[in-house]
């Protein structure tokens, strides 16, 4: 069975996502910024087995990146966390006062935004934009072309 996780080498601290099959890398998408680790975002990357031979070689100093199940972020070794819904794991900070995201509630702070999302939102917003601005680049054009014709027309 293929899993996907993030993974971090213990001496550079490159994260990658890796699809692994029974332990041992398959595909992998990386090196990642810190910033871009998200759960959601796992099943939408591009996973090529470009680097796999280089992971493989040295596969025993990564260690599966473990996340904070209420902000997402990494949770680093030998950080102070508490069990959460079972067998996840959060940052005691968050569990003792949840980061509101984006000025919304606390209960906000459960969902963030993946990238993916956001590319996706930001792509149709876009072309609602330009739809809407080639209609008013349109009406910009005749309104010129009649203020043209009566300009024209006054001056005979």
């Amino acid at each position: 069975m293929i899993e996907r996780n993030y993974w971090q080498h213990a001496g550079t601290g490159e994260i990658w996502a890796v699809e692994t099959h029974a332990g041992t890398p398959v595909r992998c998408a990386g090196p990642l910024n810190a910033s871009d680790v998200h759960p959601l975002l796992l099943d939408h990357l591009r996973y090529t087995q470009g680097y796999v031979s280089d992971l493989q070689v040295d596969w025993p100093a990564y260690a599966v990146v473990r996340l904070c199940s209420l902000c997402n972020l990494v949770l680093r070794s030998g950080a102070v966390t508490v069990s959460h819904n079972g067998d996840a794991a959060v940052h005691l900070s968050c569990a003792g006062n949840p980061r509101a995201i984006g000025g919304q509630s606390v209960g906000a702070a459960v969902f963030v935004e993946a990238l993916w999302q956001a590319s996706v939102r930001l792509r149709r917003q876009g072309a609602a934009l330009r739809r809407r601005s080639s209609g008013l680049i349109r009406r910009c054009d005749d309104l010129r072309a009649r203020q043209a014709r009566e300009e024209t027309a006054l001056v005979r």
